[in-house]
């Protein structure tokens, strides 16, 4: 049971990162390796980048209820000893959108072919209440989506309410029935 005030969030979160450690003998034709294994990882990430992004502003225009969170972490790392050298390069990207369920689904629904890339690409996290599941494949999604519904099938449709008190007394408690003693 929620408690008041509370609202029931689903947060759906996906994201791309690559990380590359590379390291030679200056000389010898490491660099020019070094560089065409670094593009190929940063190409692929920005692909991968691009797919979360079209999800995440596709998600965002369904609905005023959407908050997107977008969070980027970089490192670059170079060292050398004498002829020898090693770098290290790594790059993350991650966005959370958090909406109600009702919300959730929508998105799930409507945004399915910006949705399914990314699945394929990168999976996604769906944590609805207390429940996770992270979608790796297509075929999953159906498990996401039945995260999702429970939470809405746990809910209650309106909150308790407290019962008033009728009277004084009622809401005093019972007072105590003993004569007052007499001061002298």
């Amino acid at each position: 049971m929620m408690a008041k005030g509370k609202r029931a969030v689903v947060e759906i979160e996906f994201g791309s990162g690559y990380s590359e450690q590379s390291h030679g003998t200056e000389g010898r034709g490491a660099e020019e390796v070094r560089t065409a294994g670094s593009n190929e990882y940063l190409r692929r990430h920005e692909e991968r980048l691009a797919l979360c992004t079209d999800l995440a502003v596709h998600a965002q225009a369904l609905s005023e209820e959407v908050i997107l969170e977008h969070s980027s972490k970089r490192r670059f790392d170079e060292s050398r000893r004498n002829l020898d050298w090693s770098i290290a390069t790594a790059r993350h990207d991650f966005f959370k959108i958090v909406t109600s369920p009702v919300v959730a689904l929508a998105i799930i629904h409507d945004a399915a072919k910006y949705l399914a890339p990314v699945v394929e690409a990168c999976g996604v996290t769906i944590t609805a209440g207390k429940k996770s599941i992270h979608v790796g494949r297509v075929e999953e999604i159906d498990e996401g989506i039945a995260v999702i519904e429970s939470l809405t099938e746990t809910l209650p449709e309106k909150p308790p309410t407290k019962k008033k008190a009728v009277t004084k007394k009622e809401a005093k408690g019972e007072k105590s029935k003993k004569p007052a003693k007499k001061k002298n």
